[in-house]
């Protein structure tokens, strides 16, 4: 759930932007029904993915997660690090990160029409509760993971782990 970085990695095509955000809300079938360009940025999204969970560090902040929070590490660490990205927004883009987030709530709700129904409420979700910019913050972190959480099935609560990223910041660089 690294959505602001697969946002910051996306080119300035409009289409391959949503295909890359909102990629993991479309499954099956219904990715078929999408323009190539959205469906691009789907593969783009999965090639993000993929390096990312091969790189290093990632396998470092999974570790430091991992005896507390097991399977759930890896979705974590995506979590921490969106927010070091946004904590840092300005090392690593002009744009400050308000506008970029505007930005990309605008494709994303421009062109809600063509997504299925699941991606569409995550996008109008996302923009209302300015998702983006809130993983700035450790408060916008864990209320991220309270959502997260809502949909999970054990009752497993993941905003505490937000106080465990704390500690293990340094893995996060």
């Amino acid at each position: 759930m690294n959505l602001l970085a697969h946002a910051f990695l996306s080119p300035a095509d409009e289409q391959i932007l949503m295909g890359n955000v909102v990629a993991d809300w479309v499954k099956g079938r219904a990715r078929l029904a999408l323009p190539a360009g959205v469906r691009a940025g789907m593969e783009l999204h999965r090639r993000i993915d993929a390096f990312a969970d091969a790189h290093a560090g990632m396998h470092a902040a999974v570790a430091a997660l991992e005896g507390k929070w097991g399977r759930y590490s890896p979705v974590l660490a995506d979590v921490f690090f969106d927010h070091v990205l946004a904590a840092e927004w300005a090392a690593h883009s002009a744009v400050p990160l308000a506008e970029f987030a505007r930005h990309v709530y605008d494709v994303l709700l421009s062109a809600r029409g063509l997504l299925p129904e699941r991606a569409c409420l995550a996008v109008c979700a996302m923009a209302a509760d300015d998702w983006l910019s809130s993983y700035a913050t450790l408060d916008g972190m864990r209320l991220a993971l309270t959502r997260m959480s809502a949909r999970l099935r054990h009752g497993v609560e993941l905003a505490p782990a937000v106080d465990d990223f704390y500690h293990a910041r340094p893995v996060f660089r």
